[in-house]
């Protein structure tokens, strides 16, 4: 639970930085899906419940922010 902490507080570090232009909108809608995804995450764990679900929503959303990123 403390790494999704962790991954909740530098998704929130990146919303503060400005992204280039030419992918700015295409960040903005990413990182918020991303950071989203991991609340749901860190309540799973915290309640000590099966957690599949809310880690392929997590690991999907990280993939469509690196898909931004062009990796």
């Amino acid at each position: 639970m403390q790494d999704i902490m962790l991954l909740q507080d530098d998704a929130a570090r990146l919303n503060e930085k400005v992204a280039p232009s030419s992918i700015a909108s295409q960040w903005s809608q990413a990182l918020g899906a991303y950071a989203r995804s991991l609340e749901p995450l860190r309540l799973a764990y915290e309640r000590g419940t099966d957690a599949s679900a809310q880690e392929k929503a997590a690991s999907t959303a990280l993939n469509d922010l690196n898909t931004v990123l062009g990796r």
